[in-house]
């Protein structure tokens, strides 16, 4: 063979060495490809898979702060806002009007008779009106050994809150495994069958100094947290104590109404932060209203004091009276004579205010006109007052709430305070003992407004 033809063949053997040698490369680069999108595949099916397991893992923890997804349990912060009325005395609370947007509000809601303080917050505990829980007044007292206790006595003395067949929901919470806390809520700091709140600080003149509103908060949010409370009762002491010394529409009362719905603001956004939301419901009321006082009467000028054995008031609309025996049917017929005064034979007083069927409420009744309030002797040191019927507007409180369990931007008509109770039981899913609220005038509120077992319950009569 020529060299040519060598040549030749040397080039065409080279050619088909080129033609295997692109062949290689183009099959190492389709390899190459390959593998490049099965490493892709393989990456978006990880990261989908995290994205699920994550998924997955966040729904078992929210069901897990549900309660095991038991949804006829939360946990229930009660707000009670000492002296609030329905109208907020015209003073702009948006944070109140934050969770009307975003929760529900009440148009008002009823008191018991008499309208103050500790009667109402246990009636909002028991949900039994007074006659029925027998704390009848502000004060302590035991006529036998003529002994009568200041309001802050009052709060730190057992046999005046724990009554036979009497138990507020803090106590019966306890018992069906529910634990509690009292933020200085009346009756919250005694032991009441032997039960004490799991978590508690106690009420009195030094200590709401002590604990201003967001120290407070700040206490509740760590038991709701680190000590995994389900039921606070939250108490804010004003705007009642400066309505009494200064009056409606004084800068002193108008600036602790803000204090208060700074106060409502602040629990609210700690919520937001430890991640209750989904859990906790927020239910902001109030005990009583407030009213000027325009006419002052000396119940010495028609009684004299000789005549009576024993007397309890807090110098107010309201009076609670033992005259003696003999002198009973003169004292009587003389203040049914005074003007804007109501005087009642224990028996006779209407039963409409649910309250004479008790050993505590003395014989004789006395209560004036709105506006109108008693002195024995001096001068009346309060500006506003309260203790009135319980059907004047002027004592209506209020009612908010915020929560998983409630529909959003509800308007609902006017409750009882007693209705609190059942309400509560509900969200709880506590079985209730008997008591004088209706769940059916607050289950409207509620997402899930069935009744169960824990809100049908024959009424306390």
């Amino acid at each position: 063979m020529s060299t040519y033809m060598n040549l030749a063949l040397d080039e065409e053997d080279e050619d088909e060495d080129m033609d295997h040698i692109h062949g290689s490369a183009e099959l190492l680069t389709n390899s190459y490809q390959a593998r490049r999108r099965r490493c892709i595949c393989k990456c978006i099916a990880g990261v989908l898979l995290v994205v699920v397991v994550m998924t997955v893992f966040a729904a078992l923890i929210l069901a897990t702060r549900r309660n095991n997804h038991n949804p006829e349990r939360y946990k229930v912060v009660l707000v009670l806002s000492d002296g609030l009325r329905w109208d907020l005395y015209n003073v702009s609370m948006p944070n109140l009007q934050s969770m009307a947007e975003t929760g529900v509000k009440a148009k008002s809601m009823i008191p018991v008779y008499p309208t103050v303080s500790c009667p109402s917050m246990y009636s909002i505990a028991t949900g039994l009106n007074v006659e029925n829980h027998g704390v009848v007044d502000n004060l302590a007292f035991d006529p036998i050994n003529k002994k009568t206790y200041t309001y802050f006595d009052a709060l730190n003395l057992t046999f005046w809150w724990d009554q036979p067949n009497v138990e507020p929901l803090w106590v019966t919470a306890t018992r069906q495994g529910i634990g509690s806390g009292s933020m200085m809520y009346p009756g919250g700091n005694v032991p009441i069958k032997g039960i004490l709140p799991k978590k508690f600080v106690y009420s009195g003149a030094w200590c709401w100094k002590a604990y201003p509103f967001r120290r407070r908060v700040d206490i509740v949010i760590d038991w709701l947290t680190k000590d995994k409370l389900d039921l606070v009762y939250l108490f804010l002491d004003e705007p009642d104590e400066s309505l009494h010394r200064h009056g409606i529409g004084s800068a002193e009362a108008t600036e602790k109404i803000h204090e208060v719905n700074d106060a409502i603001g602040y629990l609210l956004q700690k919520i937001e932060e430890t991640e209750l939301e989904d859990i906790v419901n927020v239910i902001v009321i109030s005990d009583h209203g407030h009213f000027m006082i325009n006419k002052s009467i000396n119940i010495f000028d028609y009684v004299e004091e000789s005549d009576l054995d024993f007397i309890v008031t807090e110098t107010g609309p309201r009076l609670l009276m033992k005259p003696k025996d003999e002198r009973f049917a003169a004292v009587y017929e003389q203040l049914s004579k005074v003007d804007h005064v109501h005087a009642f034979k224990k028996d006779d007083f209407p039963e409409r205010f649910h309250y004479k069927n008790n050993d505590r409420i003395l014989p004789l009744i006395v209560y004036s006109d709105l506006g109108v309030s008693f002195v024995l002797g001096e001068n009346n040191t309060s500006k506003s007052q309260h203790g009135w019927d319980n059907k004047e507007e002027a004592m209506f409180s209020v009612f908010y709430a915020k929560g998983p369990a409630f529909k959003r931007g509800y308007q609902a008509d006017t409750i009882k305070n007693v209705d609190v109770y059942p309400l509560m039981c509900k969200l709880l899913g506590v079985h209730p003992r008997p008591n004088n609220g209706s769940f059916a005038r607050v289950q409207d509120m509620l997402l899930n407004s069935e009744p169960n077992a824990s809100t049908t319950v024959k009424a306390y009569m």
